[in-house]
């Protein structure tokens, strides 16, 4: 009759130490490169909005312009135009600063959260 086997199983721990090494330097790959991933497209982002802004811009320059030209040519005085227009612009600017909490860094830094959110989810689904 044979006899019970007492023996506990041997266990390589160089090939689990290992094993951990390779797994933990995969998860540090893989965040580095979610990093850079989040990062690009937030970039991204800045960058259309950034291109948006100087469009917009150059609009509201030509719209200033002719909105100027076209009181100076209805007033029939030079300069009143442009007068009214850069006071516009400046009652416009005094608004913005006062309200630029509201206006500005509450929706950009909701629109920043939303980007990252997206790419989480986006990252969790895949």
């Amino acid at each position: 009759m044979e006899e019970p086997i007492d023996e506990e199983p041997k266990i390589d721990f160089g090939n689990i130490k290992n094993h951990i090494a390779e797994y933990l330097k995969n998860r540090l790959e893989y965040f580095k490169l979610s990093a850079v991933e989040y990062s690009a497209k937030v970039a991204q982002s800045i960058i259309f909005v950034m291109i948006i802004t100087v469009v917009l811009l150059v609009f509201w320059l030509f719209a200033n312009i002719t909105a100027a030209i076209a009181i100076d040519n209805a007033t029939g005085n030079k300069g009143t135009g442009f007068l009214v227009v850069s006071l516009f612009n400046l009652l416009l600017a005094i608004f913005i600063m006062l309200a630029r909490k509201a206006l500005i860094f509450k929706p950009v830094s909701n629109w920043i959260v939303k980007i990252l959110i997206k790419s989480l989810d986006a990252d969790e689904n895949n």
